[in-house]
């Protein structure tokens, strides 16, 4: 996501806390790196890890359901609470469309950064927020009528980071 390291945190499941390492996430390679005397090393056993605190972003190792297979992978956390709302980012490559005959396009491949937004019940996997939001309803389902009412009355549209932040946040908010 960022070449530059930045200063951060890892805190392990079991409590400890580490300090005073600088780290980065690789999005191509699904890494998590850190630096050690100017050398790069990575994250052997994300499992055993609660959070990473990278500048002001957290990040999980969570599991995720992706065409009826478990997987895991890093999310950031842009919501924590009852429900979290997580953003987990992929690599799209755009490959070279160069026309040697009329010398136009490019000619090298592109790797593009897309951002897709999870939603997570503690404990649970991590659902994909698809556009038609049925992984909302899923999330919510315990306090549906109120959530029904708050979508119907916002018009919230389930491609815009700024809207689920705020249906997160409503949800959340709810006893």
């Amino acid at each position: 996501m960022n070449e530059a390291w930045m200063p951060g945190s890892v805190i392990l499941k079991n409590g400890i806390k580490i300090n005073g390492l600088k780290y980065r996430y690789c999005v191509y390679n699904k890494e998590m790196q850190f630096q050690f005397e100017n050398a790069c090393y990575l994250i052997g056993a994300p499992d055993s890890i609660e959070k990473i605190i990278i500048g002001n972003k957290i990040f999980i190792y969570s599991s995720l359901l992706k065409n009826n297979n478990l997987e895991k992978d890093y999310f950031e956390v842009i919501i924590d609470g009852r429900v979290k709302l997580l953003a987990r980012y992929v690599t799209e490559v755009i490959h070279s469309n160069y026309n040697v005959a009329l010398s136009t396009g490019s000619k090298n491949d592109k790797i593009n950064i897309k951002e897709q937004y999870y939603l997570q019940k503690s404990g649970l996997d991590a659902l994909l927020i698809d556009k038609k939001g049925k992984s909302v309803e899923l999330s919510f389902s315990d306090k549906m009528k109120e959530m029904k009412e708050y979508l119907d009355k916002e018009k919230i549209s389930y491609k815009k980071e700024k809207n689920l932040i705020a249906l997160v946040q409503y949800y959340n908010s709810l006893n």
